[in-house]
């Protein structure tokens, strides 16, 4: 999967499909190692990070709630958790605001620990200017 990734042909393909909308891919390699990288909050918050971390006015959309108690408080900065994290992924999966095109490249989603159906759901949700390509055994 990090071969797909990083082979320019991806990127040349699925302009095709990008209909003129500028594509952001992210990748998520994971695989047996640390704790904390087979959580399943470990591939959200990577592919998360991939597609927002040049456009902070989307980052700030997404995680709205979040930038607010930053502003208001100087707070918003424990630990993202779960469901924050899930609500942003289907945020950027369901709605096509920023302009953008996303392709996601996911493997090993089944060396992560817990509920991984879960995670399996989250990621094959539709969207319209989303593709997800994931390698994994069962």
């Amino acid at each position: 999967m990090k071969h797909f990734f990083n082979d320019p042909r991806t990127t040349v393909f699925s302009e095709v499909w990008t209909v003129g909308r500028p594509l952001v891919k992210a990748g998520g390699f994971f695989n047996s190692g640390e704790v904390m990288h087979m959580s399943r909050k470990c591939p959200l918050r990577t592919l998360l990070h991939a597609v927002l971390k040049n456009d902070k006015q989307h980052l700030i959309q997404v995680f709205e709630e979040r930038w607010q108690q930053f502003v208001s408080f100087g707070g918003g900065r424990e630990p993202f958790t779960w469901a924050e994290l899930r609500r942003a992924f289907e945020n950027i999966v369901s709605t096509p605001s920023s302009g953008k095109t996303v392709l996601f490249l996911i493997d090993g989603l089944d060396d992560l620990n817990g509920k991984k159906q879960e995670l399996v759901d989250l990621v094959l949700q539709d969207g319209r200017y989303v593709k997800v390509y994931v390698a994994s055994r069962p």
